[in-house]
């Protein structure tokens, strides 16, 4: 209980209250000004002021939980006429000021999300997004930014994208933030599986040409050598697929004509945001670069052309690049909390995915799971129309034929 004056106090301590001595707080009447922040700090059940304070009545009864009790006279005055019980059951003479805490909400015992990942959205794709995540046992968002990435990656050098009156490039750039373990490399293996084994096609018979090359090198002197590297150059390594590289890599293999189309998607996005080109002094070049890429399809880089076999060409042009990154939480906070990445726009061009993993509630020893394998499962499949449904991993196939034939 609380109470302006030292003899207002002493006559409250002097009543009895239930049976129980009456805890009183107060101050000097000269110091009446501090009553409010005193009450506000101690919490009392009880604030007691006369009738005539309409503004301290106010301000205590702004404060939650304490009841504020006003008399006509004051509280010594009061009390010789009538006990303190009297005093606070008195509604003729008493009135009574309080805000009291509003209705305890319960606890929320679920997740509950607002924006559950669009999978209806892929359309005929929708059963290979599910089926992924099912297999892989994460959430249709991961398998979701995978089979983009595998789309952007098989179809951006044949599509473009329409944007008022131009056509820009459909590429895209994924993020997705995951804990280790959560299954993003498994998520990719299924749903890269017939690009990676293109690529893999292709870097073998690299390997093939390039010892070839040299044996054929090796074994022509004079005229016969110099014609023959004449009319076939050193092959090189056309594989769409980065793991590791750096911008200027990148750049290179755009600009000296060695491809048009690249993918880099790893589940290692540390190797992205924490590789050389965006740790040196030029990460402001190495962004602006990828920006480029993703806006306007093109590859430019000015370097000196008077060294021995210095290469003149400096740009490229309808070059395609996709982004699919992922990475732990340490490695995705420290690049948003960065104000270059940020300001530079690279993120703002990514589409963003951070769902909560299922690790810890995953099955892996009942029958169904055991006998589980998405290389026999029918149900990955992209339905043409009402009556032809092709496998995800054929259509991939399809593609990366094409590519061939193209020299993609």
């Amino acid at each position: 209980m609380a109470v302006i004056g030292i003899d207002n106090a002493y006559k409250l301590s002097l009543q009895m209250l239930g049976g129980k001595s009456v805890k009183v707080l107060t101050l000097p009447s000269f110091a009446g000004g501090c009553f409010a922040q005193m009450v506000k700090a101690h919490r009392p059940q009880y604030a007691l002021t006369t009738h005539d304070q309409s503004d301290l009545i106010d301000r205590l009864a702004s404060i939650v939980g304490v009841e504020v009790i006003s008399t006509i006279a004051d509280v010594s005055t009061a009390l010789e006429s009538q006990s303190l019980d009297e005093l606070l059951s008195d509604e003729t003479n008493t009135q009574r000021h309080t805000q009291a805490w509003g209705e305890v909400k319960p606890l929320s015992v679920g997740v509950e999300r607002c924006n559950p990942y669009p999978v209806q959205a892929f359309g005929n794709l929708q059963s290979v997004v599910e089926k992924i995540a099912w297999y892989s046992q994460t959430p249709h968002s991961m398998a979701g930014q995978s089979v983009l990435g595998a789309l952007s990656t098989i179809g951006q050098i044949f599509v473009n994208a329409p944007m008022g009156y131009e056509h820009k490039p459909a590429s895209l750039f994924l993020l997705t933030q995951a804990p280790s373990g959560a299954g993003k490399t498994q998520v990719n293996r299924l749903a890269y599986k017939a690009i990676y084994e293109h690529s893999q096609r292709i870097y073998e018979q690299f390997i093939q040409d390039v010892q070839e090359w040299q044996n054929a090198k090796e074994n022509l002197k004079g005229r016969e050598k110099a014609d023959y590297l004449n009319f076939h150059h050193e092959p090189v390594n056309n594989s769409p697929i980065i793991k590791d590289a750096t911008t200027e890599i990148i750049l290179d293999r755009f600009i000296s004509g060695t491809v048009k189309n690249q993918s880099w998607a790893t589940s290692e996005a540390g190797q992205f945001f924490g590789g050389y080109s965006l740790k040196a002094d030029t990460v402001g070049n190495s962004l602006s670069s990828f920006t480029t890429l993703w806006s306007e399809g093109e590859a430019s880089r000015m370097r000196k052309t008077n060294a021995k076999n210095g290469n003149y060409k400096t740009s490229a042009y309808d070059c395609r690049l996709t982004l699919d990154l992922s990475g732990q939480q340490i490695i995705i906070a420290s690049a948003m909390n960065d104000p270059l990445l940020n300001e530079q726009g690279i993120l703002a061009r990514c589409l963003l995915s951070c769902e909560p993993s299922f690790i810890g509630s995953r099955d892996w020893c009942s029958e169904q799971r055991m006998n589980a394998n998405p290389y026999n499962d029918e149900a990955i499949t992209w339905a043409i129309d009402d009556k032809i449904a092709t496998q995800w991993y054929t259509i991939c196939n399809i593609i990366c034929n094409i590519w061939n034939k193209h020299g993609i």
